[in-house]
């Protein structure tokens, strides 16, 4: 069971450094970092998916239109193995309003 969450883990962090900023991405003046969603990868990648989940829950409050958030939410609860819940999160993250990138990941 602990290689299954390892794979889930590494394929979570594999997953949200595709939608980390970049500087080979233009920059969006209208989009800012939000520390409790870096805070909430970092716990994700070091392999805390229940301390990234409070982190998420707190942006979710911060960011309630921003669809990345459910995304990422929704992986680390898979990663805890909570199927159901993740099924929400993950299914909130993908509004019509979503780009088609956050849409594909959440599916």
């Amino acid at each position: 069971m602990k290689t299954k969450t390892n794979i889930l883990v590494v394929s979570a962090a594999l997953l949200l450094s595709a939608f980390a900023p970049s500087s080979a991405r233009a920059w969006d003046p209208f989009i800012s970092p939000n520390r409790n969603v870096e805070d909430g990868n970092a716990r994700l990648r070091d392999g805390d998916p229940s301390g990234a989940v409070a982190y998420y829950d707190r942006a979710a409050r911060e960011l309630p239109a921003e669809p990345r958030v459910p995304l990422n939410r929704g992986i680390a609860l898979l990663a805890q193995g909570e199927h159901e819940d993740a099924q929400t999160a993950l299914r909130n993250a993908t509004s019509p309003t979503a780009p088609p990138e956050i849409r594909g990941a959440a599916y």
